[in-house]
């Protein structure tokens, strides 16, 4: 159906809207084929991840597996937009508790990966417009760290004092961390 696989059977993951209205999914699927109206997607792994972009009229306009992923199971889990449409995924391995974040270009084609061993359902991402990725733990202590639009590591800041986790984070169009 409308922003939606035609053919093939899939988990619940992640949406994001860019600022044109285009839809943006990610999650597991575990089917032979994921089909999104003429784009096919085979599975690549016992469960495969996926990215897709539809357009505001919920046209398929590209999509993309996880096959050149370490491992068997990946599960996309959330996902992130810059201003120049670079989606950003977090991805739980289901083989460990750790958390694979994933660049991808405006046209679906994979850029780079970077692993943390933060457990994936404790993790919050955020995409400044100048494409600088936010992520932030969500346990104390809390940890916020900043990759640059090609995954280089920016900064790291760590507050201990904080009895509680948070639950969530934002970039503002001046590239403040909220």
């Amino acid at each position: 159906g409308m922003f939606g696989p035609t053919e093939g059977s899939w988990g619940g993951g992640a949406v994001a809207v860019d600022r044109d209205g285009s839809v943006y999914f990610v999650g597991p699927f575990s089917s032979d084929t994921l089909r999104f109206g003429t784009i096919a997607l085979p599975r690549s792994k016992p469960v495969d991840g996926f990215i897709v972009k539809f357009d505001s009229s919920g046209n398929a306009l590209w999509a993309s597996n996880q096959s050149g992923l370490p491992g068997n199971y990946v599960q996309p889990i959330k996902i992130g937009l810059d201003r120049g449409h670079n989606a950003v995924v977090l991805d739980r391995p289901l083989s460990n508790f750790d958390t694979d974040v994933l660049r991808y270009d405006a046209t679906g084609s994979y850029l780079w990966s970077r692993s943390f061993h933060w457990s994936s359902d404790s993790v919050c991402v955020a995409v400044g417009d100048s494409g600088v990725v936010y992520l932030a733990r969500q346990v104390p202590p809390l940890r916020v760290v900043a990759l640059g639009p090609g995954g280089d590591s920016l900064w790291t800041r760590t507050e201990e004092g904080l009895s509680s986790g948070v639950h969530g984070i934002a970039a503002d169009s001046r590239g403040a961390v909220h």
